[in-house]
C-alpha cells in the first residue's frame, strides 16, 4: 500500500505491474493462491497471496484487515509489505493481493 503525506494507507491498484509473478504457484488454499514473485527493477523476492473469490464488500473488509497487518512487525509473523486490489479479467470479481516477505524452507507442516 502506498501512503500519502499523512501516512494514511491508500489503495494502489497499479502495483501489479511492479511484480513479476513466478510460476508455478507456491500453494493453493480455500480462499486463494500464493505466488512467488520478483519486484521489477530489484532483486527482492516476495510472496503474493491472492484471493480468488469475493464480493466488493468482502474485498473492502479484507483490505481493512490487510491495513492492520501492514502495521504489525513481530519476529514470529511473516511481514506484510504491501496490499493492492485488481480485478479478475474473466469474472471482474475483486482480487486482493497481499505482498509478503518470502520465507524459503517449506511449509510449517513440514517442520
Amino acid at each position: 500500500m502506498r501512503t500519502d503525506s499523512e501516512s494514511r494507507p491508500s489503495i494502489a491498484p497499479s502495483l501489479m505491474a511492479e511484480y513479476e509473478f513466478l510460476r508455478p504457484p507456491l500453494g493453493r488454499g480455500a480462499f486463494g493462491v500464493t505466488f512467488k514473485a520478483r519486484k521489477r527493477g530489484a532483486d527482492a523476492i516476495v510472496a503474493i497471496k491472492r484471493s480468488t473469490r469475493g464480493t466488493d464488500d468482502e474485498a473492502t473488509r479484507a483490505i481493512r484487515e490487510a491495513i492492520h497487518l501492514l502495521r504489525l512487525d513481530h519476529r514470529n509473523l511473516v511481514k506484510v509489505l504491501d496490499v493492492f486490489l485488481d480485478r479478475d479479467p474473466e469474472t471482474d470479481e475483486p482480487r486482493i493481493n497481499m505482498v509478503m516477505e518470502y520465507c524459503s524452507g517449506g511449509t510449517l507442516r513440514s517442520h
